[in-house]
């Protein structure tokens, strides 16, 4: 994953707030985040034989008041840094995640009302097949959809992992690509030899839990290619009791030659861990100078009723 990212949110939804002035009882940003890429439109009217359209979606109206009132990512849930220094204008990023939103003015008419008459929300780029999707945008689509995760096949899925690990450990992963190898689906090298085998148990569900028989091959693995260290990565919710226990002892164990074993299980929960380091990296080029300089040169609240036909299916 070190090529250049994607931002999570790098396009943008305008919309026409009015002088509405909401005030929420809570901080629920669960109506509008769960439909971060599918607002609801009405034609506003045609321009050279091209439709155009304005976002009239209560949904929207609310997160933009929930955004400017509370000042918490509808992803995350962390606070976010005010990016705007323009007077009444709010203008909000999540640096860890990359969402972005606020309410403010439009560049030409910003001195004719005091209080800002639109709004906007960071555009979420919506996956058609996940199988297809880059690795970017898997990070991005499962921080907001972790239940879709074993929706990926396991030969995706393999591949997707590594790139996760390269993040979560900071050191080089080789997958086998399509080549299988006695059950390991990739490894970790230490000075051109191989240290660290994996497996990765990509189940169709993640309910129940890693049975300690997989532990054993995997420990059988270890011994048979004279590798100390091991990873299992599975996306049930849990390894069972006797798994653990097996991998605590194998962990404990010393063989002549090799040294001291180490044998690590990661879980459904570890792979979140693992989205939530990856999904920082992807955020890192969302910073709020980047989007204050996409703010400078678009006027991020404008075009509001003249959203094209082309930007909206254009995600």
């Amino acid at each position: 994953m070190d090529n250049p990212r994607i931002a999570l949110f790098d396009k943008w939804w305008p919309i026409h707030i009015g002088t509405e002035q909401m005030l929420l009882d809570a901080d629920d940003p669960d109506v509008w985040s769960r439909n971060l890429g599918d607002p609801i439109f009405k034609e506003s009217g045609r321009s050279n034989g091209k439709r155009y359209f304005y976002i009239d979606d209560t949904r929207a109206n609310r997160e933009v008041h929930r955004l400017t009132q509370y000042q918490t990512c509808a992803i995350c849930r962390k606070a976010m840094t005010q990016v705007s220094d323009i007077e009444d204008e709010v203008l909000l990023l999540c640096t860890d995640c990359g969402y972005w939103g606020g309410r403010g003015f439009r560049e030409w008419n910003s001195h004719l009302h005091s209080v800002p008459l639109r709004g906007v929300i960071g555009r979420y780029k919506s996956l058609l097949d996940l199988d297809e999707a880059s690795t970017d945008y898997l990070v991005s689509h499962l921080r907001r959809y972790p239940e879709a995760m074993t929706q990926i096949s396991p030969f995706r899925a393999e591949k997707f992992v590594v790139d996760l690990l390269k993040d979560y450990l900071g050191c080089e992963v080789q997958a086998l690509g399509g080549r299988k190898d006695g059950g390991v689906d990739a490894y970790i090298l230490a000075n051109d030899k191989i240290r660290t085998i994996i497996q990765i148990k990509w189940r169709e569900t993640r309910k129940g839990a890693e049975s300690v028989s997989t532990v054993r091959e995997v420990a059988g693995t270890l011994l048979a290619r004279d590798v100390p260290n091991g990873i299992i990565i599975s996306t049930r919710e849990r390894f069972s009791n006797d798994a653990k226990k097996e991998a605590e002892y194998i962990s404990s164990r010393s063989v002549q030659g090799l040294g001291e074993l180490s044998l690590s299980l990661y879980d459904y929960h570890t792979i979140l861990d693992m989205l939530q380091i990856s999904n920082a990296k992807l955020a890192d080029r969302w910073t709020p100078k980047k989007l204050m300089e996409l703010h400078d040169k678009f006027c991020v609240f404008d075009g509001a009723a003249m959203i094209s036909e082309d930007y909206i299916s254009n995600h």
